[in-house]
């Protein structure tokens, strides 16, 4: 529960006229000063991403934006989590400044590296930018179609994300207030709302319609990462013949449009039912992400390839044993760790299991590192892995789109399992370990 302090600096933050005007310039022509938020993001976080991204074959500059904006929010959250600075323009502001001055830093000891590179590599930078316009253009069209936020059915999960997101925007120290529970403080993981928050209030775009340029931003962040991510893992380095130079642009397109158009191709199975027959409004939100129906009176697809339970049920079991016994012994958890089977990954029991294998990676490092101490490198394990990743990696960019085009009734049988999982279901776990991995792949192989 927040304080009465706590809540009295909630009310003193300001009334949503004083926040947002819906009469403001701002707010005339969203779509122009949304822009031009997204190109200083993009500035700011430019130098960062080239500077870390050496070994990549775009130098990183596909995530420039999604980094410049989090450089922007951390600061902020930190600040205002302290309680040292209110969320509001000036600390945004201030935060920006901070990481420009950084950015202007890096350029100026690399300017002449950064030329270069620019000169040589100004195609793929401008394929790299024509992909993100272009799906934020796209994205913009589909919400300007359907702007609704507020309907259960045409809106989807809208309804709560509005509200986690002005309760964000209204709060003046972090976490935010609770936007279901008057005088509660929220429950719930909510930075995600803040990187969105921060451009909402710099724009000063009233909240109802910056919504509605975010989740295409979301999807532009999402294509042109990937294609990133992609490229990194379709690029060698080697010389090419002159008409196979352009083959890891094309996969890296082709990587971005599996993943952030193909995964939605189950429209088009409802469009087809619209035009044979009148279909209820709500099937246009939530049918794409059912792919796989079943009658009320049996139980659901299978969901394991049958014969296999021996490789799959010892790996499980071992974990409900160790969880719960961690959560108790070793945590000193107040309630016991209990195993209820869903489809949420938000479960007290997918949380220890977390802890227990971080600590498990920590331990095995640990004694890697001191039974292996004479040794710099080890190339052989370095290449087995490396080769293993990349059929994994490459396994996971086909699936992932086409798995709402063509119903699969079978996970993965790997431990790596929720790399399978379709993006409706969750939209950002799947791709961050795919981005993670190829990454990974990209600056072993340098």
């Amino acid at each position: 529960m927040l304080s009465p302090a706590e809540r009295g600096l909630m009310a003193a933050h300001g009334t949503w006229r004083h926040m947002f005007d819906y009469g403001a310039f701002s707010s005339r022509y969203p779509v122009l000063f949304w822009v031009v938020a997204l190109v200083v993001v993009g500035l700011i976080g430019l130098p960062y991403a080239w500077l870390a991204g050496a070994s990549l074959p775009d130098r990183g500059v596909t995530l420039a934006r999604p980094i410049g904006l989090l450089l922007v929010t951390w600061l902020v959250w930190w600040l205002a989590s302290l309680r040292l600075v209110a969320f509001t323009r000036g600390t945004i502001a201030l935060s920006a400044l901070v990481f420009a001055i950084g950015s202007a830093v890096i350029v100026a000891r690399r300017h002449r590296e950064m030329r270069t590179w620019v000169r040589t590599h100004w195609r793929l930078l401008l394929v790299a930018e024509g992909l993100f316009w272009s799906l934020l253009a796209a994205g913009i069209l589909i919400r300007w179609a359907n702007p609704d936020l507020w309907h259960p059915s045409r809106g989807g999960e809208k309804p709560m994300d509005f509200a986690y997101l002005n309760a964000v925007l209204k709060s003046t120290h972090f976490p935010p207030f609770d936007p279901w529970f008057a005088g509660g403080q929220m429950n719930y993981y909510y930075l995600g709302f803040v990187l969105v928050a921060v451009l909402v209030k710099a724009t000063s775009i009233a909240p109802s319609i910056a919504y509605n340029l975010a989740v295409p931003t979301l999807l532009a962040f999402l294509g042109t990462a990937t294609f990133g991510a992609t490229l990194a893992l379709a690029d060698s380095g080697v010389r090419r013949p002159s008409w196979r130079r352009h083959l890891p642009v094309l996969v890296a397109l082709l990587g971005a449009l599996l993943v952030a158009v193909l995964g939605n191709l189950g429209e088009l199975r409802v469009l087809a039912d619209w035009l044979h027959q009148r279909i209820p409004i709500e099937w246009w939100y939530w049918n794409p992400t059912r792919v796989i129906h079943h009658p009320s009176t049996e139980p659901g697809p299978i969901n394991e390839l049958p014969g296999t339970d021996f490789l799959s049920d010892p790996y499980i079991a071992l974990w409900r044993v160790v969880v719960p016994w961690f959560g108790a012994h070793v945590l000193h958890l107040a309630h016991p760790v209990s195993i209820q089977p869903s489809g949420s990954g938000d479960k007290l029991f997918d949380w220890v299991q977390i802890v227990v294998q971080a600590v498990i990676a920590l331990v095995a490092a640990t004694v890697w590192s001191v039974v292996a101490r004479r040794h710099r490198s080890h190339p052989k394990l370095l290449e087995a892995f490396t080769l293993y990743l990349r059929l994994f990696l490459a396994r996971t960019m086909f699936s992932y789109g086409f798995d709402k085009v063509i119903p699969n009734q079978f996970s993965p049988m790997t431990p790596l399992r929720p790399l399978g999982t379709k993006r409706a279901d969750s939209a950002c776990e799947p791709f961050a370990r795919a981005c993670s991995t190829a990454m990974f792949i990209a600056s072993s192989s340098s």
